[in-house]
């Protein structure tokens, strides 16, 4: 029979430690899929508008008459509208879709180990719910507050203005706001 003594467990127990902690490095080091931009980026690196393509290629299908998110230059339109926003939204933004990016967090909370950028347009769906639904109100809200924003900029493009039945701004209100 195998004694073991404090030393023996310690040891043993540090290994496993060290162990475990280089693998969850491995999970949370993997890297994004990239997509370039349409044109300069303001707010967001080229890792972040990444992650936002996947998310809105998500939140936004294509799905005639509407044009997939990133076709309808969505992540462009909300690195406009977070080049005007104070510094704390936007570092809280890109906070949001690095959370959303990291493969330790899907390995925790969606048993995904990758990265959302590289997983299957139906594990992309499945996590996005789950954002949605969770039992956890600051996923829930993290969840929201990246829709409202991606939502916002999605159908608030004169072109998608048709596709849902809305004629426009009123003409004249503010002349050259909407051009």
């Amino acid at each position: 029979m195998a004694t073991f003594s404090r030393r023996r467990i310690l040891k043993y127990g540090l290994f496993g430690s060290a162990v475990l902690a280089v693998g969850t490095v491995g999970i949370g080091l993997q890297k994004t899929r990239m997509r370039s931009s349409s044109r300069a980026l303001k707010v967001l690196s080229a890792r972040e508008f990444s992650i936002l393509c996947a998310i809105v290629d998500r939140m936004f299908p294509e799905n005639p008459p509407f044009v997939s998110g990133s076709e309808a230059q969505t992540p462009e339109s909300v690195d406009e509208i977070m080049s005007r926003m104070p510094i704390l939204v936007v570092e809280e933004f890109k906070q949001a879709l690095a959370l959303i990016e990291n493969a330790l967090t899907g390995l925790v909370f969606s048993a995904t180990p990758r990265p959302f950028s590289q997983c299957t347009p139906s594990d992309q769906d499945e996590i996005l719910e789950a954002w949605r639904t969770s039992s956890m109100a600051f996923r829930r809200k993290v969840f929201r507050a990246l829709n409202a924003v991606c939502a916002g900029a999605y159908y608030g493009q004169p072109g998608r203005f048709a596709a849902i039945g809305y004629p426009g701004p009123p003409k004249g209100l503010n002349p050259g706001a909407f051009k």
